[in-house]
Order: C-alpha cells, then structure tokens, then sequence
C-alpha cells in the first residue's frame, strides 16, 4: 500500500522523532516510522490508524490513491526569476485534515482576490490552540461565522478576532463553537 504519511508528517513540519511520539498508546521509535513511510514495513490497517490519529486526520487522508493526479514541481522559484530545479516532488491538491471547509470570497479581502478559494482545516483542540494566531474561519455562540486572525482573549474561552480587511469591527472577548485554520489558497488566474 502506498501511503502519504512522509508528505503528511512534513507538512505539518514533524520529525520521524516527533511523530513516533505521538502514537499511542505507546509511543514508537523514529526507525519504525521511517521504515513505514519508506514501504520497508508492511503498513497495517492499525499502524494507519494509529498514525492518522498522531497526524490528526483521517486514516484514508494517508492513503495514496491512483486516480488523484499528482502534478510534478519542477523547481522552485528564486527572487532572480529563475527556476531553481526541483527533486522528484509533486503537488497534490488534496487538503489536510479529516475535517476541512471551503470559503469563496465575494470580494477583495486584504491581499485576497474576488474568487479565491481558502480551504480552512477544523481544530480539533478544545481550546482552539492550533487556530490562535493564524487566518481561520470561526463560528460564535450565536451561530455567526466570521473570517480574521484568532487571537487569545482575556480570559478562559474567550478570543478577539481581527478582521482581514480594514473597515471591519475587530470583536473582542467572544466564545467560539468551532474555529478551521486557512491551510490553502486556491486562486485561478
């Protein structure tokens, strides 16, 4: 079975070490997790789980499926405008997450474009650590959702959110139901 665990693990910027941690019950060794990645070591239907869960998506998410297209990257791009060539990388446009949303912009938001797309990941931490700090879409108690930067309120709970254009009412102090990070851009020109 070939998986995306390695493609998965880097992009949420994780070691062999720090996602051998976080499998549980019992965490692993950094080897173990090398050698699945690499096919070395046959990847169980429990080895996936027990990886989704420390990557916090979906056992499926991990799994490479033929009929997604992966788009070679021929190289990076230098601040010269030349192209620096690439490894045996590829793009795939499949969002993170077990959870993700979509939002489509009706109009130019900040450095955001009429028509762009953000595709947003759902935190699955009950504080919403993993949103403070970052763009995100959140919903209020009184089911209005906003889009700005999620900041840590002044107490237990409670959190500002910056709007992302400048004629909008930043909104200090409110409790959140559900907050998704930005993860993606997709704008087509």
């Amino acid at each position: 079975m070939e998986t995306r665990v390695r493609e998965l693990r880097k992009r949420k910027g994780l070691t062999l070490q720090d996602l051998a941690d976080r499998i549980q019950p019992e965490p692993t060794t950094a080897q173990t997790i090398g050698r699945l990645e690499t096919g070395m070591r046959k990847m169980t239907l429990d080895w996936l789980e027990k990886i989704a869960a420390a990557l916090d998506c979906a056992p499926n998410d991990l799994v490479v499926h033929h009929d997604d297209e992966a788009i070679p990257l021929v190289g990076t791009l230098t601040r010269t405008g030349r192209i620096a060539p690439g490894g045996a990388e590829t793009l795939r446009l499949a969002p993170p997450g077990k959870a993700s949303l979509a939002i489509k912009l009706a109009a130019k938001v900040g450095d955001l474009d009429i028509g762009d797309t953000l595709v947003c990941e759902r935190s699955t931490s009950v504080d919403f650590a993993d949103c403070v700090g970052k763009d995100c879409v959140v919903t209020t108690h009184d089911g209005q959702q906003l889009y700005g930067r999620l900041i840590q309120g002044s107490g237990q709970g409670l959190y500002t959110v910056i709007p992302a254009t400048d004629d909008g009412l930043v909104l200090y102090d409110i409790p959140l139901t559900k907050a998704a990070r930005r993860v993606m851009l997709v704008r087509y020109y």
